[in-house]
């Protein structure tokens, strides 16, 4: 597109100072992001586990509470009552025992479930279809030892959120199962994820056993779904910090466990968020970048022009010299210029001397192009030079230089030695032969070739030169690739009033639809495609030319077996008599 070398040179430059800052502005893109990514990760993940810290807290010592209230006398002694009531504690004293633990720990409730029935309870704060389904979690075995917290979130009667523990206080005398159930509201709980403020869009949720989202401070039906299909899968189970999709937008999910519970805290902020707060970053790389690409542009275009201008220079006086002045000022640059500048002044000097050599031998010069025009070399005389080499060669016992020079001697003689257009089909058979010798020599025998000519056939005539350029299809186009032996087989026969000429070779071949391509194209006559040899069209074209409907060209080939030509043309009139046959 630029000639010139100076704006060749300072487009390479710029081209290369744009691929580099180019390189250089993804390279810190990428690094920048993937450091926001990791450092907002690892804020997140010290949020979240802050945060289960403080709930853990909120729930400290309740299931030891409700543990250490399981072993009491007039728990025990109750739940003997079912048994022998005449030994139980009052219902009052139960209470009493009730009031104790939830005055030091807050608790809303605690009721006892005997034989799936509440059979008491300090407030009557929670029905008892969710306290039976709070008892049914647990095996009776698993809460046998220690109170644990079931990780279900269900609601009093004043609809406050709450999450319970429970402890089974059966032994082997009773029929049916007896738990103790302390229930706490968890109002503060989520007070302290609503207080979570991580910019817009940013919140937390509170994912129970069943992987199911108990509390989001994002009230939103198809984000809730996302997340509940997002807590199903291995990424949630596997890790603790990662990026996901959620309700078409990428988010930063960091999750934490909470002590004792099967419960989880879950932490999410979209990634805009992220982004938004280092865009000032990425806009200071980006003007550093573009300042450096300024910079390093100007640079560029100076060196380029210091080190273009004495070749611009001297390209100036090339373009100006007018053959006779020998004077030119003295241009300053590199080493490679100075050769340059003294290397034109010796040219100059050389062709001022040749100019004036010209003039007197114009005349001597004229004398020699009519001696050249005289001493034109004709056939006879490339015949006889022809002949001399063979000699030459017989006598050196160089056999095949004296069969490629016999071979070529022919192959002239019938190009250009002959004027008729047809020759005996004996005649192509040995110009074919001719031209083998020089082709087996040339590919160092890589193909051999079976002549199977009928002798009735040999004094009938053929166009010249028709059976070369198929042979040639054959060598260049079925064994040029071949890594194995070739094989050609030429069959000439007459049938009725008609010669058949066949080539056959087990060459390369071509696939079925390049073989239906050139099958059109030699079939409508037109001009050859990209997959039509030449010589294929050249003879059909030369067949139809000659004998016009009367004779006929099939093309056929499979891909790796090799490919068959059958040229079909009436017999004419014999041209010579015949002596010998190949077949």
């Amino acid at each position: 597109m630029f000639r010139s070398f100076r704006r060749q040179l300072t487009a390479f430059t710029i081209g290369f100072v744009l691929f580099i800052s180019g390189f250089m502005a993804l390279l810190s893109y990428g690094f920048i992001y993937q450091n926001i990514i990791s450092i907002s990760m690892e804020y997140n993940n010290q949020i979240v586990h802050q945060l289960c810290n403080n709930i853990e807290l909120f729930m400290n010592g309740i299931d030891d509470e409700i543990e250490s209230l399981s072993y009491s006398s007039e728990i025990r002694f109750y739940g003997s009552r079912f048994i022998t009531p005449e030994v139980s504690p009052s219902r009052s004293a139960v209470k009493k025992v009730f009031w104790s633990s939830v005055r030091q720990k807050e608790l809303d409730d605690i009721s006892i479930i005997y034989d799936n029935k509440k059979s008491i309870s300090l407030f009557n704060m929670y029905d008892e279809k969710s306290l039976l389904e709070l008892c049914r979690y647990y095996d009776k075995n698993e809460v046998m030892f220690d109170a644990k917290f079931v990780p279900l979130i269900h609601y009093n009667n004043n609809g406050h959120p709450a999450l319970s523990c429970i402890k089974s206080v059966s032994d082997s005398s009773m029929k049916g199962n007896c738990y103790l159930v302390g229930s706490m509201v968890i109002d503060d709980i989520f007070e302290m994820l609503d207080s979570v403020d991580l910019g817009e869009g940013s919140g937390v949720c509170l994912v129970d056993a069943n992987g199911s989202v108990q509390y989001s401070t994002i009230v939103n039906e198809t984000f809730t779904q996302d997340m509940n299909q997002l807590i199903k899968t291995d990424s949630f189970k596997d890790k603790s910090g990662f990026t996901v999709n959620l309700n078409k937008e990428k988010y930063i999910i960091s999750t934490y466990p909470l002590s004792d519970t099967s419960l989880c805290t879950v932490v999410y902020i979209p990634l805009s968020n992220v982004t938004k707060s280092a865009a000032p970053l990425l806009y200071t790389m980006l003007s550093i970048i573009l300042l450096f690409l300024i910079i390093s542009i100007i640079i560029s275009v100076r060196l380029s022009n210091r080190l273009t201008a004495p070749v611009t220079a001297l390209s100036a006086y090339v373009r100006n010299w007018d053959g006779y002045n020998h004077s030119f000022p003295k241009v300053k640059g590199t080493e490679e210029t100075d050769i340059l500048y003294h290397s034109f002044q010796d040219m100059t000097e050389r062709i001022q001397l040749l100019m004036e050599k010209n003039t007197q031998e114009n005349q001597q010069k004229r004398k020699a192009e009519l001696l050249a025009l005289q001493a034109q070399i004709n056939p006879h005389f490339l015949y006889n030079t022809l002949d001399s080499i063979n000699a030459l060669a017989i006598l050196n016992d160089d056999t095949d230089i004296s069969d490629m020079t016999t071979s070529l001697a022919h192959l002239l003689r019938l190009s250009i030695g002959q004027p008729e257009e047809f020759v005996t089909i004996e005649d192509e058979i040995k110009h074919i032969k001719a031209y083998l010798t020089i082709q087996k020599v040339r590919y160092n025998e890589k193909f051999d070739v079976q002549f199977c000519i009928e002798k009735s056939t040999l004094h009938f005539p053929v166009i010249r030169l028709i059976l070369q350029p198929l042979i040639e299809n054959c060598i260049y186009h079925g064994f040029e690739t071949k890594e194995d032996k070739g094989h050609i087989k030429v069959h000439v026969w007459d049938e009725m009033d008609t010669i058949h000429i066949q080539i056959i070779d087990d060459g390369i071949g071509v696939d079925s639809k390049t073989e239906k391509e050139i099958q059109e194209n030699l079939a409508s006559f037109k001009k050859p495609g990209k997959d039509c040899s030449v010589g294929l069209y050249n003879v059909n074209e030369r067949l139809r030319l000659y004998y016009g409907e009367n004779c006929s060209f099939q093309f056929q080939s499979t891909i790796n077996m090799g490919t068959t030509v059958t040229i079909q043309f009436p017999k004419v009139k014999e041209i010579c008599n015949v002596q010998n046959t190949d077949c």
